[in-house]
């Protein structure tokens, strides 16, 4: 299991995210289910959106 993107979804549990279960929801950091030698390093839009619902001035950081 690659542990940053375990990381990643567990600190969004802590943070009040819900958790997608729906089979096209497959790709996002936030979906219930992990496989190995599966990386989910990056918030989608649908993530990001999330998190903006629970902390309105939440900005997204651009990698430089």
């Amino acid at each position: 299991m690659d542990v940053q993107s375990v990381v990643l979804h567990e600190l969004g549990i802590g943070s009040s995210f819900l958790t997608f279960t729906e089979n096209y929801d497959s790709v996002k950091a936030m979906y219930g289910y992990g496989a190995y030698g599966q990386m989910k390093r990056t918030l989608t839009s649908e993530d990001q959106q999330g998190i903006q619902r629970i902390y309105p001035d939440y900005v997204p950081l651009t990698p430089q």
